[in-house]
């Protein structure tokens, strides 16, 4: 994203490993029409990542978001690529740990 371009701000419930989110009902149809036109960017904290794979949400009035339709990730760790959310996962310990402490019994 250069600086002064126009993009689309979202943000994220949740960041799956491979750079998926979940984000409210109607984040994936603008996050579809905005690609063709200028980047989408996702601001979420660092705490929003999870070191799984993408789910569809159990909520309603959540919706997954596939990572071919964001550009960028902006944490306070920094700004990435869907596919480096992975290495950021995992290196930080704290998002595997606490997330094993905190995650369903049916996820592996």
């Amino acid at each position: 994203v250069d600086s002064g371009q126009a993009v689309i701000v979202v943000g994220a419930d949740t960041i799956f490993r491979d750079g998926s989110i979940v984000n409210a009902t109607g984040t994936r149809a603008l996050a579809e029409f905005a690609k063709a036109a200028v980047p989408v960017l996702v601001a979420a904290e660092t705490l929003k990542l999870v070191p799984t794979d993408p789910q569809e949400p159990a909520e309603q009035g959540f919706e997954l978001v596939p990572a071919d339709l964001v550009d960028r990730i902006a944490t306070e760790d920094g700004l990435f690529a869907p596919g480096e959310i992975a290495a950021l996962i995992d290196r930080t310990p704290l998002l595997r740990e606490g997330y094993a402490l905190v995650a369903p019994a049916t996820v592996a």
